[in-house]
């Protein structure tokens, strides 16, 4: 547990010096008006803007797992406590356990507060995972964050982003970085109870998130607590760490061609029937079972594709993605099949006209492409439904797959990819969702560099690769590309889908400014929408 302590006369470094009388400390103070101080046991003073931002204390360290292999799950193994050392010339604090050390350095450049950390472990065994504490700091008032920690879903690689989290107060802000942009770490301030002191908080994990640390090896992490003023953020505070990334995941997605991309539903499974078992447009009484029936759903089937096209032309459109063309025989959430090369053993009626559908997008100049998803479909004879999605061996050969099927037969350039998540298996043996890896896109793409992959889910990463797919709709509320992704990749772009025209017509501001900086809107093509209307305006109000 971390006390609070007296300040006693601190070890001096780097610029300048200052006495406050009434304490008798003497700080380093660097030029950003950043002040840090110690005493014999360690860091005693953080200063900022005239505040003491500190609580002194030890580093606390709340959790390690200490294991032989992955995955069986050990105890957790007791932390105990530890044996205390301060080197005053080094400003390094080391705690000693029986598995090994943790140890921290401090220094400060400019708004900088530079955290060194050390973990050595001394044992047989190896470090899957380990929490801790280096520092706890006071801030007063109603703290609010953003970063990965805050979020969901978490990435599988937590390096799929700059580990950043910003946190601002009424009278201050600051971010936590991790300065090695490639090693994937946690970060997080945490609040204790309801008080104004917040631990800043580091976790390493290893398979498969990450690496183990292995017996008689150690490992480094960097961190930065960068310290600024009222409604600062880490893109004025951390402008190197997003340089950084970019330098390390340089941006490989070449994609010029801004203009909307519609979307065309052909089924729906709240339209199922008897005679409708894949809810072919949204019309239960749609009869597949008589050839009159199926002849009919044929002409009103390629009449809805001449439809999708006149709206396409209409709104110009650069292309339309097809989401269900399998059909949508499964309820949620196995409703999108996602694997177009199952459309002649799940709906034949549809392999059999599919070209013809196609070819009327691709006679009008337009893109075209369907959903896919990085599952893999089978059948599941004694389940509840006939087919189940399955995590797939390969990612990149099942999606290539699908990609390569759809690009001979018909042309499709334009992917939307569903349910970009898997389940991953953490150090403790619990399962937990997250993104997917960008460096599954990457693949992809340098696969298929023709084509434009978007993403139901991402993070700064994939915008390297693709182009991410989100919604104006509740939850989500997202009308254009974030700065903090902009920051990293500046003609990073985003596929905004909209619905619902009071919601349109309320973000129309944010939704004109975000077609002006490069991303992409996309609406429903295979009806004349109302929610259109607004659209229209927009895009014109966009285009001047």
């Amino acid at each position: 547990m971390r006390q609070l302590r007296g300040v006693g006369i601190l070890a001096i470094a780097l610029i300048g010096i200052v006495t406050f009388s009434k304490s008798n400390v003497a700080v380093a103070q660097s030029s950003g008006g950043l002040q840090i101080g110690f005493d014999h046991q360690g860091l005693a003073s953080i200063r900022f803007g005239g505040n003491e931002m500190l609580h002194p204390g030890p580093m606390d360290l709340t959790k390690l797992d200490l294991r032989h292999m992955f995955p069986p799950s050990p105890p957790d193994v007791p932390v105990g406590e530890p044996q205390v050392s301060f080197d005053s010339a080094a400003h390094r604090l080391t705690q000693s356990y029986p598995w090994g050390t943790l140890s921290c350095g401090y220094r400060a450049e400019g708004n900088q507060l530079m955290l060194d950390l050390e973990v050595r472990d001394t044992s047989k065994d190896s470090i899957f995972g380990i929490t801790a504490a280096p520092l706890q700091l006071r801030i007063p008032g109603e703290v609010k964050t953003r970063g990965w920690a805050h979020g969901w879903p978490t990435p599988s690689d937590l390096a799929d982003a700059p580990e950043i989290l910003d946190a601002s107060w009424s009278s201050g802000s600051l971010c936590i970085c991790n300065e090695q942009v490639d090693r994937p770490l946690w970060l997080d301030l945490e609040r204790v109870g309801d008080s104004d002191l917040y631990n800043v908080v580091f976790r390493h994990d290893g398979p498969p998130l990450g690496e183990e640390i292995g017996g008689g090896n150690w490992r480094d992490f960097y961190i930065s607590i960068r310290f600024g003023t009222a409604g600062s953020s880490s893109l004025q505070l951390a402008p190197d760490i997003y340089k950084k990334y970019a330098a390390r995941f340089p941006s490989e997605l070449k994609w010029d061609d801004r203009r909307p991309i519609g979307c065309c539903f052909v089924s729906s499974m709240d339209f199922r029937s008897p005679t409708n078992p894949s809810g072919w447009l949204h019309d239960k009484t749609v009869d597949m079972t008589t050839e009159a029936g199926r002849a009919d759903w044929k002409r009103r089937m390629l009449a809805r594709a001449d439809k999708s096209v006149s709206v396409a032309k209409e709104m110009g459109c650069q292309g339309v993605i097809v989401w269900d063309i399998e059909g949508q025989r499964n309820p949620q959430p196995i409703s999108y099949i996602g694997d177009p090369r199952l459309l002649p053993t799940l709906s034949p009626e549809m392999d059999a006209i599919a070209d013809a559908f196609f070819k009327k997008y691709a006679d009008a100049g337009l893109r075209c492409g369907v959903t896919i998803r990085p599952t893999h479909v089978v059948r599941n004879p004694g389940g509840k439904e006939a087919w189940e999605h399955i995590n797939a061996d390969d990612i990149v050969a099942e999606l290539g797959g699908k990609i390569e099927y759809a690009r001979k037969r018909w042309g499709c350039t334009l992917f939307y990819v569903d349910s970009t998540m898997r389940w991953d298996l953490s150090a403790t043996s619990e399962f937990s969702l997250h993104t997917l890896p960008a460096a599954l896109f990457q693949s992809l793409h340098r696969q298929y560099p023709d084509v434009l992959l978007i993403p139901e889910e991402s993070s700064t990463r994939h915008f390297a690769y693709t182009a991410p797919y989100h919604e104006i709709m509740p939850p989500q509320d997202y009308c254009i590309t974030p700065p903090w992704v902009r920051a990293v990749y500046p003609n990073a772009f985003t596929v905004i889908r909209v619905a619902d025209a009071p919601l349109i017509e309320k973000d129309t501001e944010r939704l004109v400014a975000a077609l002006r900086s490069g991303d992409i809107i996309m609406f429903r093509t295979w009806l004349d929408d109302p929610d259109n209307v607004p659209v229209k305006k927009i895009l014109a109000e966009a285009a001047r």
